[in-house]
């Protein structure tokens, strides 16, 4: 596995925090089917791909919050992307990052085993997760209902476009005509040359 700095234009599709003989360090799966290393801190990888993506953060967390109703666990939205946050490792030092974030629309299912459950992404890959399968499923259905509210609002923006569109065209088609029957009042006025 590489270590590499992760970036979002690779389609990122999920992270995990990881303890390596180097330290502390976030696992990026893209949807290529590569998973790298970066050498920071999970924290650090989010931020940075929120800066990539002019994403304020904390600003987000308030608007995430109110949309579902809730203050902690929450979705991390860049661009189109909602990652939704499951627990994936015991942390040793109190800072450490517990939770790591998938890709909510890479997802296929999340599978109960032994030690709780596992993600099983669109492309087979399983990730580990330390929490029950309701309690992972109720991080899933969360990033849902929140990618579903920004398709809802791309949607109703783009019918405001349309509509935009439509009447723009209906002006253009009215001047159009106008111009026409000018012209073709002219030209039989005028006899014709």
């Amino acid at each position: 596995m590489k270590v590499a700095g992760a970036n979002d234009k690779d389609n990122v599709v999920a992270m995990r925090p990881v303890y390596t003989d180097r330290g502390n360090m976030t696992e990026v799966f893209y949807a290529d089917g590569r998973t790298e290393l970066d050498a920071r801190s999970l924290k650090s990888v989010v931020r940075s791909m929120a800066r990539r993506h002019a994403v304020d953060l904390r600003e987000q967390r308030k608007k995430v919050s109110q949309v579902l109703n809730r203050q902690l666990l929450l979705p991390v939205v860049l661009d189109k992307q909602v990652f939704a946050p499951f627990k994936m490792r015991k942390p040793l030092a109190e800072n450490d990052s517990t939770y790591g974030y998938v890709e909510v629309s890479f997802i296929d299912d999340l599978m109960e085993n032994e030690k709780g459950c596992h993600v099983l992404l669109k492309d087979g890959r399983q990730i580990e997760v330390l929490s029950s399968r309701e309690a992972a499923v109720q991080n899933y259905v969360n990033g849902l209902k929140l990618l579903k509210e920004i398709m809802a609002k791309d949607k109703g923006e783009h019918d405001g476009l349309e509509r935009l569109a439509m009447q723009t065209t209906a002006a253009v088609v009215s001047m159009l005509s106008e111009i026409y029957h000018r012209v073709r009042s002219l030209s039989v006025s005028g006899g014709g040359t």
